[in-house]
């Protein structure tokens, strides 16, 4: 009626505002509109709630003549979001993603906001099972967080420091009260949420602030958290860093958070009566699993996986063999202290190719004819290969990966 096109922005909509067709007909898609957003508070139908959302986002354009009903649809639209089934939540997301879209000057702060707050209440009720359903959440905020990293960019640095804030506290005053702040699926889920950011953002983007005070932080939890009762939370502060590295390419060192993973004493008793452990859906383990044999086997793997990312990041640089050299020494111990025979071929396995590709290094090293204060020659240093990635290690890496994932996807059946 109004001739405005579905791809019509606001900067177009409201140039025909004047029109006197709108002013006409401006009462009626304001009750419309209106009763679109009663009627998503009142059904519960799902098939039913997912047609209003498709009408509603068509009409979305319009809500830039009401902010009271703007606001009200964005309220609506990020709480079926963050609380709907699979399909509702991909709907209700595209709708916010419209809004953005549409109307992006006026309210794409409003979004980014709703959305992380929203984001972090949910996170309380995390665990193993729900865990495909928050990976789709971050995935949503990061991609809404990467429409316009202008505008988000200040809202990602408020929150780390709002992180790194409370982490401080809690080094500084170690209460128990300010220990729970941080050691919680809130605040770690958030962390999380922006490491998976960065990693998508930092080759295209200049986010090194960000990711300074993300390892900063990251690095701070680890190292308030020492016990053994809090490796998974250790193991996943250890991931999200090796993740920041591969996505930048600046090393972080992890080696001798992985290594404390195996320096733990259990007793040898027989461990098949033990029930398995789920050790993805907590951060702190029970007393009794420390004095379990199964509970050393899950962090020497856990260590192997986690150096195998390490390794695999840096398995073409010129210091390989120097980085590598400490872990092998203290796995080759670990090797002849172990009793359990299929533990020992995962170890031998992991030392064997380490060892493998420190040779390879140490030979090409060999060959090179430029001077070690040649920073350029260095950092291209069997870049071909590296980009070719077809060594031994990282066919390693990757059926590494595969039996972890393997085995995170039988915990959550």
């Amino acid at each position: 009626m109004l001739g405005v096109p579905d791809s019509c922005r606001k900067e177009i909509f409201l140039k025909s505002q004047s029109s006197s067709l709108w002013i006409k007909i401006r009462p009626l898609m304001k009750s419309y509109l209106r009763s679109c957003l009663l009627l998503l508070n009142q059904v519960t139908d799902t098939q039913i709630i997912v047609f209003i959302l498709s009408r509603v986002k068509a009409s979305a354009v319009f809500f830039s003549s009401f902010p009271s009903l703007k606001k009200l649809l964005i309220k609506i639209s990020i709480h079926l979001w963050v609380t709907g089934e699979e399909d509702l939540s991909l709907f209700s997301f595209s709708v916010v993603l419209e809004i953005v879209s549409k109307l992006h000057s006026d309210w794409y702060d409003t979004c980014l906001m709703k959305t992380y707050k929203a984001f972090v209440g949910q996170s309380k009720f995390f665990d193993s099972a729900n865990l495909k359903r928050f990976q789709f959440l971050e995935n949503s905020i990061v991609e809404l967080y990467s429409f316009d990293l202008q505008n988000s960019y200040h809202h990602i640095l408020a929150s780390l420091q709002q992180l790194a804030y409370t982490l401080s506290q809690a080094i500084k005053t170690k209460k128990k009260e300010e220990l729970i702040k941080v050691c919680n699926w809130q605040y770690i889920n958030s962390i999380s949420l922006w490491v998976k950011f960065l990693v998508c953002n930092l080759q295209n983007h200049d986010l090194l602030p960000l990711f300074s005070l993300s390892v900063v932080v990251i690095n701070g939890i680890v190292h308030l958290f020492p016990g053994h009762r809090y490796f998974p939370l250790r193991f996943r502060c250890v991931q999200m860093l090796n993740q920041l590295s591969l996505a930048s390419g600046i090393f972080v060192p992890v080696v001798s958070l992985v290594l404390d993973f195996v320096e733990h004493k259990v007793s040898n008793a027989d461990s098949s009566h033990v029930k398995s452990f789920n050790y993805s859906s907590v951060l702190k383990v029970p007393k009794y699993l420390l004095k379990q044999y199964k509970f050393q086997e899950e962090c020497i793997l856990s260590a192997i996986e986690l150096l195998s990312a390490h390794f695999s990041t840096w398995s073409y640089h010129i210091s390989f063999p120097e980085l590598a050299a400490t872990p092998l020494m203290f796995f080759k111990r670990l090797h002849e202290k172990l009793t359990n025979e299929a533990l020992r071929r995962q170890v031998k396995r992991f030392i064997d190719q380490v060892e493998l590709n420190k040779e390879f290094i140490e030979r090409k090293r060999g060959e090179a004819s430029f001077s070690p204060n040649n920073d350029v020659a260095i950092d291209s240093f069997l870049l071909m290969e590296k980009n070719n990635s077809r060594s031994s290690f990282t066919q390693y890496y990757v059926s590494v990966q595969q039996k972890s994932q393997s085995m995170i996807s039988s915990n959550q059946r």
